[in-house]
């Protein structure tokens, strides 16, 4: 397992939803990443075609995706 590798843990329609998950990560100590690919901004629309990931440390990913399971609930 690579300590410095990134890895998408969940994909998201917009930014809004995707902050919301990087901050309930961040209050259980994981710290997260969002990617998107939306032109700096000036083509928001691409967030919804492309979709926002979060992406978490590799050696996080479990702990990550268990977190937003229960963000779901």
């Amino acid at each position: 397992m690579d300590k410095t590798r990134l890895v998408v843990v969940q994909k998201y329609s917009n930014e809004i939803n995707a902050e919301i998950a990087k901050q309930k990560l961040a209050s259980h100590g994981v710290e997260a990443f969002i990617s998107k690919d939306d032109n700096g901004g000036m083509l928001s629309s691409l967030q919804t075609t492309l979709g926002v990931r979060l992406e978490v440390l590799e050696s996080n990913q479990k702990k990550a995706e268990r977190i937003l399971k229960e963000l779901k609930k």
